[in-house]
């Protein structure tokens, strides 16, 4: 019935692909039973602290960031956060599918705190800027 409404690609169980690209993946088709679900089993250990958690925005903010010559981020324009750049972490780069032209993609990412607060992440990939998410 979901189908119907939102289109019959648009809905599934998400697969993971095998590729270093972030967030690739695509939908299984969904089967017409259910299986049963197992209770779920308590820990026997604490689970470590990780760190900040990265919320993501989906879809990404389109963001315009000025750079020193040095191509580092140094102020931060969006429709839901501006501010001058305080310290910054990057750039990563990541690259993927570079033998086949029509998948091939590239990108990079910094982690920026702003001077009013709050930490982010910024890519920069085909020329525009984005804002990828805040960490928690």
């Amino acid at each position: 019935r979901l189908g119907a409404i939102v289109g019959s690609t648009k809905v599934g169980n998400p697969v993971l692909e095998s590729t270093h690209r972030p967030e690739a993946f695509h939908l299984k088709k969904l089967g017409t039973t259910t299986e049963k679900n197992s209770p779920a089993k308590p820990l026997k250990r604490a689970l470590p602290l990780l760190g900040l958690i990265l919320r993501r925005f989906r879809p990404e903010v389109r963001a315009q960031v000025t750079c020193n010559s040095a191509h580092c981020p140094e102020i931060l324009s969006s429709r839901i956060v501006s501010g001058h750049i305080l310290s910054y972490r990057g750039p990563w780069r990541r690259s993927g599918n570079w033998w086949e032209r029509d998948r091939k993609w590239s990108q990079e990412e910094w982690d920026v705190e702003l001077t009013q607060g709050g930490i982010y992440r910024l890519s920069y990939k085909k020329h525009f800027w984005s804002i990828e998410g805040i960490y928690d």
